[in-house]
């Protein structure tokens, strides 16, 4: 209702407004008409102060500030406001696709049991069909798959799905660096939205909020799932020195399993270098467990931090983590 009232008194919804810029063009009689409206405002406040003695002092602030309203609104007209819209311009705006290629994309939880992976593919794999037809018809689309970083996809078939982490902050600054100097429309992230980065996502988004880029997501799978544990961040040192003794904070949540202790195994190519026993607390929420191990070779280590399935889990990809050591002599 209101929406339609505005648009009746401006033209334009309250969103346009919102979304433009509103601006002056002045011209040179508009400057002579505010100096005519500062005199009449001027005037107006004399004669009320002067021939109003009749008046009580209420009536003549309120005749008063209605006249002075007037002659204001009279004078904004004259300079003339406009309303500045940004409108893309079809295939000369920039449009970044990124696409999540983690692991957790393999889950089967889409519509009919399909994994995440196959809408990715479905809609986003082929600029000639899909979801990104569409924007290619409107847009020069540049294509992005990323799970530690963001790289640029130029075939289908390089989707893998087997990224071990996803990074959402590190992904929107590769593209937006890739893309700087060029007219960039938007970026339009398609993630199941497990984001495994330590570094807050806030400062990405606002380097692009600063240069007016606008984010548009869209979510692949379900929001949550019934019984489920999923492995989340691991605070891991890039460099430890061999035997060495690391104490590791490992986040794990959980739905459907509250209350329940379940085993954190650290793995080392398979061998089992630690452990810790874990109460998971109420659903929705995180629990930080802190597992102590040792790392007795040298080299770049891929450690593996892992929850054994439950009973009654849906998804088991998501129990497990890795993060890679360099352990030095």
């Amino acid at each position: 209702m209101f929406d339609s009232f505005f648009q009746l008194l401006f033209e334009y919804r309250p969103v346009v407004f919102s979304q433009g810029e509103l601006r002056f063009a002045a011209w040179g009689g508009s400057y002579v008409a505010l100096v005519v409206a500062g005199l009449a405002v001027a005037a107006a406040i004399a004669t009320y102060r002067t021939t109003g003695a009749k008046l009580k002092l209420r009536d003549r602030i309120v005749l008063a500030g209605l006249r002075v309203a007037l002659i204001a609104l009279v004078a904004v007209c004259l300079f003339r406001p406009v309303l500045v819209v940004k409108a893309a311009v079809a295939q000369q705006n920039f449009v970044a696709v990124l696409l999540d290629d983690s692991r957790s994309m393999q889950i089967a939880d889409h519509e009919n049991g399909a994994a995440r992976a196959d809408f990715v593919r479905q809609e986003f794999g082929a600029a000639d069909r899909g979801a990104l037809k569409a924007l290619s018809d409107k847009f020069v689309v540049r294509t992005f798959r990323f799970s530690t970083a963001a790289s640029r996809v130029d075939a289908e078939d390089e989707l893998t799905f087997a990224g071990a982490q996803t990074r959402l902050g590190v992904a929107l600054d590769g593209a937006r660096q890739e893309l700087a100097g060029l007219p960039l429309a938007g970026l339009v992230v398609v993630t199941d939205g497990a984001d495994t980065a330590e570094d807050s996502l806030g400062d990405s988004l606002l380097g692009l909020k600063s240069q007016g880029v606008p984010v548009f997501t869209v979510g692949v799978g379900r929001e949550t799932l019934p019984r489920d544990i999923q492995v989340g961040r691991v605070s891991t040192p890039r460099f430890a020195l061999k035997g060495t003794t690391l104490m590791i904070d490992v986040m794990i949540s959980q739905s459907g399993f509250a209350g329940k202790t379940i085993t954190l195994d650290v793995e080392d190519e398979g061998r089992i270098v630690g452990s810790q026993q874990v109460t998971l607390p109420g659903d929705g929420s995180a629990a930080t467990a802190r597992v102590r191990f040792s790392v007795a070779d040298p080299g770049a280590r891929l450690f593996k931090f892992r929850v054994p399935p439950q009973e009654g889990e849906l998804v088991t990809e998501n129990n497990v983590r890795e993060a890679l050591i360099d352990v030095r002599d």
